[in-house]
């Protein structure tokens, strides 16, 4: 499928579904099984990082300043749930557990039950003010959070967003994780280096 004149962020996959955003703020969802589209829709502004995708839905962040959930398997004119944020969405949306974690820049991180009942505008449960960056892993009760312009790793509390502990690492460029849930984190560093992180239990 011809979903935009270009594509310049990875697509989501999830419960057999493809969710793809293209310049010009178009998304559709494809389904893998024979390819077939499900639903496209259009947002307000250009989308210039990921989807995420799981739960039964798929999250999108935009330019234009919306937070949207969209269900995977089926079509419907209006978001499943959209939280209009106080600034512009730059940084891709991340899902743990039931939760979905959503940078907004200049006013922190920001979390929201995934499929929240009843809620059109989303359900937020906590800001902390002081994160930037994604979440990059749940470890326990706390999230490890990863702030790539100021190349400082940063551990909230899970249950009430409380700034626990942060740590510049002034040498490292980029964190990937192989499970968002006790997966290996890695961290991709000056020079070359590939260099293994491993918490340590209080």
């Amino acid at each position: 499928y011809r979903i935009a004149d270009s594509i310049a962020v990875a697509p989501a996959i999830s419960e057999g579904f493809l969710v793809a955003a293209g310049n010009g703020g178009t998304i559709s969802c494809l389904r893998l099984s024979d390819a077939s589209r499900v639903w496209t829709r259009r947002a307000l502004a250009d989308i210039v990082t990921a989807p995420a995708a799981g739960n039964g839905m798929a999250y999108v962040a935009s330019l234009d300043q919306h937070l949207r959930a969209w269900p995977l398997s089926f079509e419907r004119p209006t978001p499943a749930w959209e939280f209009l944020a106080k600034a512009p969405l730059s940084d891709s949306p991340t899902i743990v557990g039931d939760s979905v974690y959503q940078q907004v820049p200049g006013h922190g991180l920001h979390r929201f039950a995934a499929a929240p009942a009843n809620r059109p505008d989303g359900l937020l449960e906590w800001v902390s003010p002081q994160a930037g960056g994604s979440v990059a892993a749940r470890l326990g009760d706390r999230l490890l959070v990863w702030d790539g312009d100021r190349s400082v790793m940063q551990v909230v509390d899970e249950r009430t967003g409380d700034l626990i502990d942060s740590v510049e690492l002034p040498r490292v460029d980029s964190v990937h994780v192989t499970d968002l849930e006790g997966g290996a984190i890695l961290l991709g560093g000056t020079g070359g280096r590939v260099l293994r992180l491993v918490p340590v239990a209080d």
